[in-house]
């Protein structure tokens, strides 16, 4: 890495380090999220315009693809975003999340994939339904780095650039945590799609990264260690609240943030 880029690496793992009360050196993973366009929307008051709001990644526990020691999250957002794509956290009023968890499915897609277990199919369909009320911010309200936003069931957290959410996939006593359950919602450009020649080369696919309007976030997975017991780790470290913030913000001690803390992104590391 350059070495600006290395040193806002090294800031960025100790502000992760400090909002998990993790003193594990853990890979900081880059992700880009393209932006999508209202055109391509299906027709309203149709159930794939409904779900539409919700990206295509679908609704999953960070517990999911073989890392059942995950115990926290950190998802760092290296830039605003004008429209969509909230972090979004459908589990807490839906009953739905805790018997997806409890039957061991850990992404919507396992149970929508699936043919022969109806109750978990409509389990899933209704978690993403949730998932896409939280997605859908209203029009007329506007949004504001850092804030919470209520859209029926759950939250959903606006990226702002420097900020970060931080959230738990196992709770104190190593049991997993249903309110975990999230999903991004899709970014949204206003803009018309353009054609291959309007692009200049590349598809609309590179056009639209040639635009920009995307999302570019950096995650940080917290894992118990291998050697450890999960709930003599997890109750040894005491409550999460402890973990206060990792920045100039106030921190979340449950998976109900009110706002997404500050990670000094902005700055001499800029």
């Amino acid at each position: 890495l350059p070495p600006r880029s290395a040193r806002l690496a090294r800031r960025l793992d100790l502000r992760c380090r400090a909002a998990t009360t993790s003193t594990s050196k853990d890979a900081l993973e880059l992700n880009y999220t393209p932006p999508s366009f209202l055109d391509d929307a299906p027709p309203p008051g149709s159930l794939d315009r409904e779900l539409w709001p919700l990206s295509e990644a679908g609704v999953h526990l960070d517990v999911n693809n073989g890392f059942p020691r995950r115990f926290a999250t950190v998802l760092c957002y290296l830039n605003d975003v004008a429209r969509g794509g909230a972090t979004c956290f459908p589990g807490n009023d839906v009953p739905a999340a805790r018997r997806l968890a409890d039957r061991g499915c850990r992404h919507t897609d396992a149970a929508i994939r699936q043919d022969d277990d109806e109750a978990l199919f409509q389990d899933a369909c209704d978690l993403l339904a949730a998932a896409s009320k939280v997605a859908d911010e209203p029009s007329t309200k506007k949004k504001k780095k850092n804030s919470r936003f209520q859209g029926g069931p759950g939250i959903a957290v606006a990226p702002a650039q420097g900020a970060a959410v931080v959230f738990w996939s196992l709770s104190d006593d190593g049991r997993l945590d249903a309110t975990s359950w999230h999903g991004g919602a899709r970014v949204i450009s206003t803009e018309p799609r353009r054609s291959h020649d309007d692009g200049g080369g590349g598809g609309p696919d590179a056009w639209r990264e040639k635009q920009g309007g995307g999302k570019w976030t950096l995650q940080c997975f917290k894992e118990v260690p291998a050697d450890a017991d999960v709930a003599t780790f997890l109750g040894g470290r005491g409550p999460r609240g402890r973990a206060g913030a990792a920045g100039s913000g106030s921190g979340s001690s449950t998976n109900n943030p009110d706002e997404a803390i500050r990670i000094g992104i902005r700055g001499e590391d800029e």
